[in-house]
């Protein structure tokens, strides 16, 4: 009986021991999501007057912006991404963890709708990937020994484009594509803060996760044409994840 007490005592043990990460522990996980950019640039609205100061000689681009703005309007429209992430997490205490992510964002996104006097004539979208490097701080506001985990991720990030090109596509008011045109991308990367919430339960060896999280962009994706380089666009976008980590 005393035997049979004492390997009760340690399988409880171990199984509280499951739960969180201890301090010291490793953790590693991957999640999948996506999200809605809240991408803006107001470059795009002011380019053609912009361009033309550079390419026509005599006559101010800027008047030529101004009258084109009178006459033409544009809005931002929401538009969705996709994302896939890998992260290794390293706990400083039994609350507090840094976390180092690889995340491949896929149709990091801007829409414009173009209006001509109030009336709505084309979408012009356009659209880069990127691999994001975040280095967050993650606070979980349970103790270890509870099966949940809730909390709070915040810090820094760098986003490096996949490829030095990004895609332009115009739509008309059908969602006919009428052009799509390709856009080489000036910077070598952009910086930002990417902050959020994460909640998740024990469920077998590690932990179900879900995320929501911030992403904000300190400085736009740039392009150049003819001569004069502008936005194409400063990334703002809400995503949710879900995933699952195991703790060593």
């Amino acid at each position: 009986m005393r035997k049979v007490l004492i390997v009760v005592m340690v399988v409880m043990m171990t199984a509280t021991g499951l739960y969180a990460q201890q301090e010291g522990q490793f953790t590693l996980g991957a999640r999948v999501g996506g999200g809605i950019n809240f991408n803006s640039s107001e470059d795009l609205g002011r380019a053609p007057g912009e361009i033309l100061d550079n390419v026509v000689p005599g006559i101010p681009g800027t008047i030529i912006g101004g009258i084109l703005g009178a006459v033409v309007s544009t809005d931002d429209v929401v538009a969705p991404n996709f994302n896939f992430g890998l992260y290794g997490n390293y706990a400083i205490t039994d609350r507090l963890s840094i976390q180092a992510e690889l995340n491949f964002m896929f149709f990091n996104s801007y829409i414009m709708e173009v209006s001509v006097l109030g009336t709505t004539l084309l979408d012009i979208a356009a659209y880069y990937h990127s691999l994001d490097i975040p280095l967050l701080f993650r606070f979980n506001a349970f103790r270890p020994q509870n099966p949940w985990t809730l909390g709070i991720m915040a810090g820094p990030h760098i986003s490096i484009p996949l490829v030095r090109a990004g895609v332009f596509r115009v739509f008309d008011t059908d969602d006919n594509e009428l052009a799509e045109v390709d856009f080489d991308i000036d910077n070598f990367a952009t910086i930002g803060v990417t902050a959020g919430l994460f909640f998740g339960r024990q469920l077998g060896p590690g932990r179900l996760m879900a995320e929501m999280r911030f992403v904000l962009d300190a400085n736009a994706v740039q392009t150049s044409i003819l001569g004069y380089t502008f936005d194409i666009m400063r990334r703002r976008a809400l995503n949710f994840s879900i995933g699952y980590e195991l703790s060593f």
